[in-house]
């Protein structure tokens, strides 16, 4: 875990030794801490990130994640542009409110879109051939819709001239549609990449 951790922080270009990084117990209470965000409340969060003044932050994580990687790596992303985001001068528009959003959005910016896009939805049909059982669930993760997902995407390789057939082939369908639409609509008004180009650079 500590290793998929440093990886995530390592190449969003964070400290990973500056946090620390506790499993969540059973009782966990979202609202404990100076400071603390969470991911996927109410219920149990996936995530959380915490900081008091003086005091080391610290990221939590759902261990039942550990069995679903991608999940995982989306819940570190989204915990850790919580810290990423307090470091620039200015806050993210949109105020208190936004906040959650603007964090799935930097999840996008730090290049980790693909995995907060495919674990928004995830539904999944379970059939047990012994038995004869089977049931479906249901999971949401993050913030965003899978259409935000796709249109966050869209903009990031537009902006990054980043090949979308890589993209299209790791993204679950959902998502991957709503990044097609998305494309076409960019493709179709340049201008607003191009504004979002200029704006970058100042």
């Amino acid at each position: 875990m500590a290793h998929v951790f440093e990886a995530v922080a390592d190449l969003m270009g964070v400290p990973s030794g500056d946090f620390d990084l506790v499993a969540q117990g059973p009782t966990i209470d979202p609202r404990l801490g100076p400071l603390v965000i969470v991911q996927d409340a109410p219920g149990m969060p996936a995530g959380t990130f915490r900081i008091a003044t003086g005091q080391t932050p610290t990221v939590t994580y759902d261990p039942a994640l550990l069995a679903r990687p991608i999940e995982l790596v989306a819940v570190l992303a989204h915990e850790l542009c919580h810290y990423a985001l307090l470091i620039p001068p200015e806050a993210p528009p949109g105020g208190e409110e936004a906040d959650e959003f603007a964090t799935d959005l930097a999840v996008v910016r730090f290049g980790f879109g693909l995995f907060g896009a495919n674990a928004a939805f995830v539904f999944e049909n379970r059939l047990d051939h012994g038995s004869g059982t089977g049931g479906w669930s249901v999971r949401r993760l993050g913030y965003l819709s899978e259409a935000e997902w796709g249109f966050a995407l869209a903009l990031f390789l537009e902006l990054s001239g980043t090949e979308v057939a890589p993209a299209l082939a790791h993204l679950r369908a959902g998502p991957a549609g709503a990044l097609k639409r998305a494309l076409k609509y960019l493709r179709k008004r340049p201008e607003l990449v191009e504004a979002l180009s200029d704006r970058s650079r100042r």
